[in-house]
């Protein structure tokens, strides 16, 4: 059986403490080791887009064409190489709108960004492939959300010549990303970028990482912060103007300049102590929860293999809901350039308004967090 499939079908494994875990066979370095193409470690989603800009040798005044929902982080490295962010419009699914992504295309695009939401695989992925191929771009594929989610067994981000996956938002890591290479293998393996690679000594953050987690094991804090929430949702003061502001540019490049640095020692020597399925089988169980739980379509249906990073669901006030419920939130938060632009990229900034991702990292928790979406 191979160990997707296992991971769907498996039952939740015990919680183990965060440094108390024997090998088990697969890990999840093994998982990625065995992807097809090359792999490399960094430190971010964000630090593997600049290395791959870099490989393509990217200049001033050319521009790469993505989905205009994205994080306003993620579009940083393009800004710090002088490359146009060129965005084209989304369907209401998280789609391509396939006639304005080919009609973004020009001599100066250097590559074609395929977003995988949430853990899911882009319901358009072979269309836009075929569109960047007809005009000769190759396609980067990003895969931040869901680094161990394989649906028909394939680890999503390793379909293109250049793919890559965050481990942190699935993983009990502090940080860390996969950058794949396929067809441009030499592109990436022949630099010697300052992004790519491991630490090789534990440091300050890596401390405070494990510390952290000692903490929340130590305190339902979970639970104290949904009810401090609640009790704010009522007196109105969780609906500050400011939590819904536009990204101004220093704040967005901060966001990118934190990750700029290869993979940690402590993420790196923890990949071979986590079972794959320990991750899956319990976000898949949310998942399932959720679905019954709630009155209300998520946007995908969860197919064998997928790995979810969250439960999206569109409701009619998305910030204002994920101030009350514990781990949730709006998403995206946009670029500058695309927030606020209605006219230009209306179902992106619908999205960002409706679409409220709800925490899957923990079934035992979905039944009193339903209750407070409603």
């Amino acid at each position: 059986m191979n160990w997707s499939l296992a991971a769907t079908q498996a039952s939740r494994e015990p919680s183990l403490p965060l440094l108390d875990r024997v090998a088990p066979v697969p890990s999840v370095a093994d998982v990625l080791a065995d992807a097809p193409g090359d792999h490399h470690y960094t430190g971010s989603g964000k630090a593997a887009m600049r290395v791959v800009l870099d490989a393509l040798d990217a200049d001033a005044g050319e521009n790469v064409v993505l989905p205009a929902a994205v994080p306003h982080g993620f579009v940083e490295p393009l800004r710090e190489r002088g490359v146009e962010p060129r965005y084209h419009r989304v369907t209401p699914a998280l789609g391509a709108d396939l006639d304005h992504l080919a009609a973004r295309l020009d001599d100066d695009t250097v590559a074609v960004v395929l977003v995988h939401y949430f853990g899911f695989a882009s319901p358009d992925a072979d269309a836009i492939r075929e569109v960047a191929a007809e005009a000769d771009v190759p396609v980067v594929e990003d895969n931040s959300h869901a680094a161990l989610s394989a649906p028909e067994d394939r680890l999503l981000g390793t379909g293109s010549g250049f793919g890559f996956t965050s481990l942190h938002k699935t993983l009990p890591v502090p940080d860390g990303a996969v950058l794949f290479t396929g067809g441009s293998r030499s592109a990436v393996s022949d630099v010697d970028h300052p992004l790519l690679g491991v630490a090789d000594r534990p440091s300050v953050d890596d401390a405070r990482f494990v510390a952290g987690k000692v903490a929340a094991r130590l305190s339902d804090t979970s639970r104290l912060s949904r009810l401090s929430a609640l009790s704010r949702l009522g007196d109105g003061s969780l609906l500050s103007a400011d939590a819904d502001r536009t990204p101004i540019p220093y704040e967005s490049m901060r966001t990118y300049e934190a990750a700029k640095h290869p993979m940690s020692w402590l993420t790196a020597h923890q990949l071979p102590l986590l079972s794959p399925a320990s991750v899956v089988a319990p976000r898949r169980e949310s998942y399932e929860r959720w679905t019954t739980a709630l009155d209300a379509s998520p946007l995908y249906d969860l197919d064998p293999g997928v790995c979810p990073w969250m439960f999206p669901v569109v409701v009619d006030d998305a910030p204002t809901l994920a101030r009350a419920v514990s781990g949730a939130f709006a998403w995206p938060r946009l670029p500058r350039d695309v927030a606020g632009q209605g006219d230009a990229y209306p179902v992106a900034n619908d999205l960002a308004r409706t679409l409220l991702a709800l925490p899957v990292d923990r079934p035992d928790q979905v039944p009193a967090l339903a209750s407070v979406v409603g």
